[in-house]
């Protein structure tokens, strides 16, 4: 079913209107919805999810009208679901693809780089707020929208029959990345040994998953909650630090280049130690700089068997791709280990 056709399946205040693609993600097709001649200003966001990546949207769609709910009894700022024509919050179309209408949020902007301090802390607060906001949400409520996603043991158990087959006769480029992370292993193995709690998270911190104010450039919204789920407060702290402290995009194949902003890392301490000080634990905030070099190296991880694969998951521009991604992550990892002793104390200066 076309776009246009769905709408028809929601309660929307207004039967003419436009539909434009939205935003640069790379899961969801994602459209604006706005109105043709009419006094009516409201805007909305149209999705359909993409159900090759989550098996079960019925569970997406769970956990996105269970959080808004939690959010809303919080007075916290919420994706707001519109009803369908039957009542629901979504649609099932006759292809069994679920589709989603929520309230456009007017005045604000979505940012791809955190280029400055400012904008890292604000992100970073936000992030800290969301998990502050639904740290006190039962994690037995919320589903697991990807099986084994913060599995980090079946991760390497993955990589390792990937190697193993190596269908694509890639084995040869790439064992020195191999050789890195084996070296690497230890970090897993901390992480579980500490048995830090399960806490609702966002799992997908990057900075274009906030909505900023247009105006003051203060975090509004936290969007694109797909991924929420059960996980370690570690793995939000640390995808911000990989998101945002590289020098470099996460694809860029110079590895010279490749080094930690310690003012941006800085920042983004100082505003996630802030909003999350009153409910974390200390081994959690002991540990956040193990957060941030394993999921650096499980993201080198995701990206070295997806290129022994044969490029499956992530859309690639050249064959070598991932590797130079799984490459550029290593390189961030070996740029955090450089800068231990300097950023544990900036941790320790905010703790």
């Amino acid at each position: 079913m076309s776009p246009e056709d769905i709408c028809i399946q929601f309660d929307l205040p207004f039967s003419r209107l436009n539909i434009l693609p939205l935003g640069k993600g790379l899961i969801n097709d994602t459209y604006l919805i706005e109105p043709i001649d009419t006094d009516n200003e409201n805007k909305f966001v149209l999705q359909k999810i993409n159900k090759n990546v989550f098996k079960e949207p019925e569970k997406v769609m769970h956990n996105l009208i269970r959080i808004n709910q939690h959010l809303k009894i919080k007075k916290a700022e919420y994706q707001e679901l519109i009803q369908s024509v039957q009542g629901q919050l979504y649609y099932i179309d006759r292809s069994g693809d679920y589709w989603r209408i929520t309230r456009y949020l007017e005045n604000t902007t979505t940012l791809y780089t955190a280029d400055n301090t400012n904008i890292a802390y604000e992100a970073a607060r936000s992030y800290g707020n969301f998990l502050h906001d639904l740290h006190d949400l039962n994690v037995s409520e919320i589903y697991e929208t990807i099986l084994g996603f913060h599995n980090y043991a079946n991760r390497i158990t993955l990589l390792k029959k990937a190697i193993q087959e190596n269908t694509y006769n890639r084995l040869g480029k790439c064992q020195k990345e191999i050789d890195i992370i084996n070296n690497r292993l230890h970090y897993i193995d901390t992480f579980y040994a500490l048995k830090l709690p399960l806490r609702v998270i966002h799992s997908d911190t990057k900075i274009d998953n906030i909505l900023f104010d247009a105006v003051t450039m203060k975090g509004r919204l936290v969007i694109d909650l797909d991924i929420s789920m059960p996980g370690s407060v570690l793995y939000d702290y640390g995808d911000m630090i990989r998101s945002f402290t590289n020098t470099l995009k996460e694809d860029d194949p110079d590895l010279n280049a490749i080094d930690v902003k310690l003012d941006i890392f800085e920042h983004v301490t100082r505003g996630f130690i802030e909003s999350t000080n009153n409910f974390i634990q200390e081994k959690e905030l002991e540990n956040l700089i193990l957060g941030a070099k394993l999921i650096i190296l499980i993201q080198a991880v995701r990206n070295l068997t997806d290129y022994l694969f044969g490029d499956i998951y992530y859309k690639t521009d050249y064959e070598t791709h991932n590797l130079h991604r799984a490459q550029n992550q290593l390189t961030l990892v070996a740029a955090i280990e450089s800068h231990e002793t300097i950023l544990q104390q900036l941790i320790y200066k905010y703790i």
